[in-house]
């Protein structure tokens, strides 16, 4: 858990970057950056929200000329993930044309095909023609405007995408509240969630507290200094410069409640709620699935399966035999499931292979025909 008692739970972070405009025409690492976004489950988009480097990511002075605007980032590099899609499946709008001519179905299933390379489900682009309000079934007489519009909604359902407004404490710092307000404001209006944040404030506390000359921990509210000296000589400063820096990263705590890097990673995930599944070797207690250790059970709940939605029993069932609790892997052929939510172990629910993991479901228990090996040895053990 961080120091505000969140659980912690494991992601894959892919830092991507190299993006700048005209991406979508070859500049820069162009289709090459644009494809590593397709392994994401979502973005998070890391705006300079103090105004100090430029379009490219070259820093620049606060104020000077060429300093790119929170606003401008936001609007540019959504419209380069949109040129990129839709230049892809117009440039192969005639094979939807083609199909059509065999059958709306036909025509129908090459539109999905178009869109599959980006890891977008069935469901994705369903919903997203659905949001655009077009018939399906007519899609080969699909405007250019018509492709626009369902790409733009693709994008949204595909791509979900939280701000991280770094670089917020210059803003703090320097009483200039109104670039963090402008940009959020501009995010809201365009459909994203933006979370004002400091990397830099982040790891340095959390170098400073593992050199031993301050007290942090990870997501925490606030700090305490242990060695002044012992802190100015780690960062390189003068004493009296780390006294404003650290009067600075207080002031920063105090006004985001932390640095907000936890708080936009959380942000981030929530945009796309992974499914969380409880394994269990006991309903009623919650005891995990692993076995004893020298006579006492690990903590209640303790392993935690993220999921994506529409994941089956069989598939978590499936993932347990591979290993996906540390130190334990399932044995046997599956039998049946007993689950319930989180809290109601009195209503207990009969599961099979098929059933789609929900809310009733999130504590799970998975019998199978044969016992692991530390419960054959119980099994043989006098008493």
């Amino acid at each position: 858990r961080d120091a505000q008692g969140r659980r912690l739970l494991p992601l894959i972070i892919k830092d991507v970057a190299g993006l700048i405009p005209g991406a979508y025409k070859g500049q820069g690492k162009g289709n090459r950056f644009l494809n590593d976004l397709c392994d994401a489950d979502v973005l998070v988009h890391v705006v300079d929200v103090s105004g100090s480097s430029d379009k490219n990511g070259v820093a620049v002075e606060q104020g000077d000329a060429s300093a790119s605007s929170a606003a401008e980032d936001i609007q540019w590099v959504r419209e380069e993930l949109h040129r990129w899609i839709f230049g892809n499946v117009a440039a192969k709008w005639q094979s939807v044309v083609r199909a059509a001519r065999s059958s709306e179905r036909a025509a129908e299933e090459r539109l999905l095909a178009l869109f599959s390379g980006y890891q977008g489900s069935k469901n994705a682009v369903e919903t997203a023609v659905m949001r655009a309000a077009i018939d399906i079934s007519q899609v080969h007489t699909w405007s250019r405007l018509d492709l626009h519009r369902v790409v733009a909604h693709f994008l949204s359902v595909r791509f979900p995408m939280c701000l991280a407004l770094n670089k917020s404490d210059r803003c703090i710092a320097a009483a200039d509240h109104d670039r963090i307000a402008v940009a959020k404001q501009v995010a809201t209006e365009q459909g994203y969630l933006a979370v004002p944040c400091s990397a830099f404030v982040e790891t340095t506390l959390l170098s400073l507290a593992k050199a031993g000359v301050t007290e942090y921990d990870l997501g925490a509210k606030s700090f305490s200094v242990l060695d002044a000296a012992g802190a100015a000589r780690t960062l390189e400063l003068t004493a009296g410069v780390w006294d404003k820096r650290a009067e600075d990263y207080r002031q920063l705590l105090a006004t985001l409640g932390g640095t907000g890097v936890i708080d936009c990673i959380s942000s981030a995930v929530q945009l796309r709620q992974p499914v969380l599944v409880y394994p269990v070797s006991d309903l009623r207690t919650g005891v995990p699935i692993e076995p004893p250790n020298k006579g006492k059970h690990g903590a209640p709940f303790r392993d935690c399966l993220q999921a994506l939605p529409g994941t089956t029993i069989e598939d978590v069932f499936l993932a347990l035999k591979r290993n996906a609790v540390e130190e334990f892997r399932l044995e046997g052929d599956f039998i049946r499931a007993e689950a319930c939510a989180i809290g109601q172990a009195g209503t207990v629910r009969q599961c099979g292979k098929d059933h789609v993991m929900d809310a009733s479901t999130r504590v799970l228990k998975i019998l199978t025909n044969k016992k692991p090996a530390w419960q054959q040895q119980l099994r043989g053990t006098p008493r």
